[in-house]
């Protein structure tokens, strides 16, 4: 019901949706008045609660929540001028408004939403952990003494009238500040920003403890910046970061002989002799080197990625020659010995000169030979290239020379290496490597000279905006997503309906309450929420019936686990289809096949066959139950347009007495009306995968790092 100013209305009560999926209800059972109330703030099922537009200092308000049928103790919030405390833990779900939980003492983070106004200041003891965003208007500041995080992308998107006091941390995974400050952000903790810190502080930043701004730091520091430690702001982003196969910047402790590829962190890399180890006393920049002893050297045997093909490529490296005469290897797929079948491609320095070698798809021998002077123990940047056939080889930014044809370099099974390679001697000879890198797909350097870097390569793209999402898609047919709590309309329990998000309006739901899926607020690993089809009821689903042909599902994408232990499969189980009468059955239908072997992606009649991919990989052969066992992501591409009447989700179309529901978890779908890029189909991989915590193939373009606008 809704509350007039003035009161809190003793009848009110607050619908609440605990673990168990079961609806249940909780009473205000204490209270005081209040100078004034909030018009228009909801609570956890969507109905009007309370909030103050301006509580008066000297005024206090007492508000006791217990939970019926014994599942959890009291809340208790106390609201006044100065300062919100919880005394009690409470299961806490996602809606707008002003949501809290803590303990007692402040162990359990502090969960808080606020999109509207506060005009109150906040003292927390605890933490504060945001799990969309702050996005209101705080006029009176607030201050804390445990830790300030965010899981969204924006931390703060309004405006801070007063003053944001930390003793803790501030620790963003998204854009960590985007609004105004006009007061101070002073903190005696660390300030982390995954990505930027922008807006406007008019009152500037004062930190006792070191910043972090992994990306960029922007906007109007209008107060200055004092800091009694460290600001660190890495250099702007690689725009082709995308295409990178392999980063290695060398950093690390000294003698260390873990080598981290800081692109796919992954990456295990053996070292071969004894010699080979980082050295922080030699460097360019960074923390150390890599230091090349005699017959020593690192490799790795996931090389897949380093098989270029008849594609542009940059091999590049920073690399200092140690005494001696000699070939230093700085980066190979290469093999010697009964190996040299093996071999693929690979960069190093005679005594004189600088050379690119690779054998062809003829198994003919190739070499780019160039005269150069070496200098012991300076550093030096070479590169070697590949644009439209043509290979070039640089000293220092400056081209040494060049040779065009139309080979493909062939593929070889050696493994990746940097400072020898692989076969029956090792070959490493005394040197230094550093920032290490190879792009696939991308000749970084092309003309006579290029400027040298000036310092670390970088290791992210460069801050153009927010995470990508859906809506960034062209042709967008459908878009559902599970994680928008907004988006999802839940009667006891259950889903009724799942809005759609592409702006078509093809919303999902069911008005029959005994054929609903349930609504799990943390089901999902990770805490997200999802929608759960129930394994022992096979006539769940959602759907979207406008009553006329005509809609185009053509590419689809689905995040989805199986959660049937026994495996049991009917003729099949319906993941995703076109909703259709007799005589409209025309989409693609999606499910697993009879047995468990395979997804079925078309049939008879107007069905559209389809190819499937699982995680980014091509794969209809599910025999192995486990690949649908644990969260995926399953594309199926039809061979035609659609031309559906509408849209089932979990189930077989409209005919749910035939038991073929799907028996598992449904987090979210993404469908697009035409055929589109590889680039592009990959680019949704990307979000859905890094968004839900799945793996996608290794060499995938978004395997390490969502995509960003």
């Amino acid at each position: 019901m809704a509350l007039q100013a003035g009161k809190l209305d003793r009848r009110l009560r607050i619908e609440r949706k605990a673990v168990s999926r079961d609806a249940y209800l909780a009473e205000v059972v204490s209270w005081q008045e209040v100078a004034t109330v909030w018009a228009s703030k909801r609570d956890l099922s969507g109905r009007e609660f309370f909030a103050a537009d301006a509580v008066q200092s000297e005024v206090t308000t007492e508000i006791t929540i217990r939970w019926r049928a014994g599942i959890g103790p009291e809340l208790r919030l106390v609201l006044d001028g100065a300062a919100y405390d919880i005394e009690s833990v409470t299961e806490i779900g996602r809606r707008e408004g002003l949501l809290l939980r803590c303990t007692r003492g402040g162990t359990v983070p502090l969960l808080v939403e606020l999109s509207g106004h506060l005009a109150l200041a906040a003292t927390l003891a605890g933490n504060l952990r945001v799990e969309k965003r702050l996005a209101g208007v705080l006029t009176g500041g607030l201050a804390m003494t445990g830790d300030l995080k965010t899981r969204g992308d924006v931390l703060l998107a309004g405006a801070l009238h007063g003053a944001l006091l930390l003793t803790g941390r501030l620790a963003g995974a998204g854009a960590a500040l985007s609004g105004t400050i006009t007061g101070t952000l002073a903190m005696a903790g660390a300030l982390r920003v995954e990505k930027r810190l922008a807006g406007n502080l008019a009152g500037g930043i004062s930190l006792e403890g070191t910043a972090l701004v992994a990306r960029h730091l922007a906007g109007g520091l209008q107060g200055g910046l004092t800091l009694a430690g460290d600001l660190t702001v890495p250099p702007s982003g690689d725009p082709s970061w995308e295409m990178v196969s392999l980063s290695m910047p060398m950093d690390g402790e000294e003698a260390s002989t873990t080598l981290v590829d800081v692109k796919n962190s992954w990456r295990s890399f053996t070292r071969i002799g004894s010699t080979a180890a980082l050295d922080t006393a030699v460097k360019q920049f960074g923390t150390a080197s890599l230091s090349i002893g005699a017959q020593s050297y690192f490799r790795c045997d996931n090389a897949v990625a380093f098989d270029f093909g008849a594609g542009d490529f940059t091999v590049e490296a920073w690399y200092r020659r140690g005494a001696g005469s000699g070939n230093r290897w700085i980066a190979a797929k290469w093999g010697s010995g009964t190996k040299a079948t093996a071999a693929s491609w690979g960069l190093y320095e005679q005594d004189s000169k600088l050379t690119f070698v690779y054998y062809n798809q003829s198994n003919s021998f190739m070499s780019l030979n160039l005269d150069h002077t070496p200098i012991e123990g300076t550093w030096r940047h070479v590169a070697v290239t590949r644009e439209a056939g043509t290979f070039r080889l640089y000293a220092d930014g400056v081209k040494l020379g060049e040779m065009s044809n139309g080979d493909v370099i062939r593929s070889g099974v050696a493994p990746f290496s940097v400072g020898g390679f692989d076969g029956t001697s090792h070959l490493g000879e005394p040197c230094h490597l550093e920032d290490v890198r190879v792009t696939k797909g991308v000749a970084r350097y092309t003309g006579e000279s290029y400027s040298v870097p000036t310092g670390p390569h970088p290791v992210e793209s460069p801050e153009t905006g927010d995470l990508w999402t859906p809506l960034q898609q062209g042709d967008l047919a459908l878009w559902l997503d599970a994680a928008d709590d907004s988006a999802v309309s839940v009667d006891a329990g259950a889903v009724s309906a799942w809005a759609d998000k592409s702006g078509n309006a093809r919303h999902v739901g069911e008005v029959n309450a005994s054929r609903r899926p349930a609504y799990q607020a943390a089901g999902w690993p990770g805490g997200l929420p999802c929608i759960d089809w129930d394994i022992a009821a096979n006539v769940k689903r959602l759907f979207h019936d406008p009553g006329v042909a005509g809609q185009d599902y053509r590419i689809n994408f689905v995040v989805a686990v199986w959660d049937d232990p026994a495996g049991t499969f009917p003729t099949y189980n319906a993941l995703f289809g076109g909703y259709a009468q007799a005589g409209l059955n025309s989409g693609v239908c999606l499910a697993v096949a009879s047995g468990g072997t395979s997804w079925f992606t078309g049939g008879a009649g107007a069905w559209h066959a389809g190819q499937t991919f699982h995680n980014g990989a091509a794969a209809a052969d599910l025999t192995a139950m486990p690949l649908i066992q644990s969260p995926f992501i399953v594309r199926a591409d039809s061979a035609a347009a659609t031309n559906a009447q509408g849209v089932t989700i979990g189930n077989n179309r409209n005919y749910i007495s035939n038991n073929y529901g799907w028996r598992g978890r449904v987090a979210e779908v993404v469908s697009v009306s035409v055929a589109i890029s590889l680039a592009d189909k990959q680019r949704i991989e990307g979000y859905l995968a890094h968004k839900w915590g799945i793996a996608l193939e290794a060499g995938h373009p978004y395997e390490s790092a969502p995509p960003i606008i």
